[in-house]
């Protein structure tokens, strides 16, 4: 996002809790129905499932645009699709209902289900 609309687009700007480092961009369909964080020093697990695709609004795209008016609608129509399918960000639940407290940190791990045991995002 930042490559396409500019330096505003900065780390955390959109209020995301996890942000994920990747040189790849994941649609829903590929992340399957869990994902796995393990802490880097403890390495407890946590899961999280409900997936879901954080859909693009009119406000974020107007910001990504970095307007302070709505733009043309073609120019907020071309936004909504790039910023669609995923590559705003996802939500997600933690899977366990227990009441252990899970700390994410930097240098965390995520995998994706099927992947836990190999190669992390």
């Amino acid at each position: 996002m930042r490559h396409e609309y500019g330096d505003h687009i900065y780390d955390g700007v959109a209020g995301e809790n996890i942000l994920i480092e990747t040189d790849q961009t994941y649609q829903l369909a590929a992340l399957g129905s869990h994902l796995i964080i393990k802490n880097a020093q403890t390495q407890q697990l946590l899961y999280l499932s409900e997936l879901s695709v954080a859909e693009p609004c009119l406000e974020f795209s107007t910001f990504a645009l970095h307007r302070e008016e709505v733009p043309a609608s073609a120019d907020i129509k071309q936004t909504l699709q790039f910023l669609s399918h995923g590559r705003r960000g996802f939500y997600a639940r933690q899977l366990e209902a227990s009441a252990a407290k899970h700390f994410i940190y930097c240098g965390d791990e995520v995998f994706l289900e099927e992947d836990a045991r190999e190669d992390s995002l």
